[in-house]
């Protein structure tokens, strides 16, 4: 399937399952076409611009707020509903601009866009860390529907559980998830998997081969 010049690629799946890799090598494939190709990182409350609103606002209360990461200060402070919510509502309105907003400027200047996670991610972040908060989905979703932009390709990259955990285990990250959360997220990327929204992707493979069939889509 031939897309347009310069697609809309969505990159979503389980920690372990290649993202990082698949992205790079796509990158290099928008290239060596000819295109100018920008990764944009899109998850919720952890965009680059929500970042940097963050630092900010640290900046200003200092040992007011938390330090990045989880932690017991953190866990207490998101566990006061007004603040919560407002954090929330910050988080989702930055990534309702990302998607309506900044990947449609960045086509529009001509630009393939390959987007590290998307929308449906960010809500299945909330499920994991944000589980009485289901009315961030009653926002995200009707909105996304009325005006987000739509990737040409959602690519959900699928391997099982255990190699998943094995993968996520040997890249040693900073806060990693309990092997009960790990395995929640999990289980919501296979169900996603089996609606009709994505390219799902047999991620088993070598990197090679998997690049090959997602540069066979755009």
């Amino acid at each position: 399937m031939l897309l347009k010049k310069n697609p809309v690629v969505s990159f979503s799946g389980p920690d372990g399952s290649g993202k990082s890799t698949q992205i790079e090598l796509l990158r290099a494939e928008l290239e060596r076409r000819g295109t100018r190709p920008v990764v944009l990182w899109m998850r919720l409350g952890y965009t680059p611009g929500f970042d940097r609103a963050k630092s900010l606002v640290r900046k200003a209360l200092g040992r007011k707020l938390p330090k990045p990461g989880a932690s017991p200060q953190r866990e207490r402070m998101m566990g006061r509903s007004s603040i919560r919510r407002a954090w929330l509502a910050a988080a989702i309105a930055d990534l309702l601009f990302t998607s309506a907003v900044r990947v449609r400027l960045e086509a529009w200047r001509g630009r393939s866009v390959i987007c590290d996670r998307y929308v449906w991610d960010s809500l299945v972040d909330r499920k994991m860390y944000f589980p009485d908060d289901a009315w961030v989905d009653s926002i995200v979703e009707p909105f996304f529907a009325l005006v987000g932009k739509k990737p040409s390709a959602a690519v959900l990259l699928a391997l099982p559980f255990e190699e998943a955990l094995r993968r996520s285990e040997a890249k040693d990250e900073p806060f990693p998830d309990t092997r009960e959360r790990r395995a929640a997220r999990h289980a919501e990327y296979e169900a996603l998997a089996r609606g009709t929204r994505f390219t799902v992707v047999d991620a088993t493979r070598t990197p090679d081969e998997i690049a090959a069939e997602i540069a066979s889509l755009v």
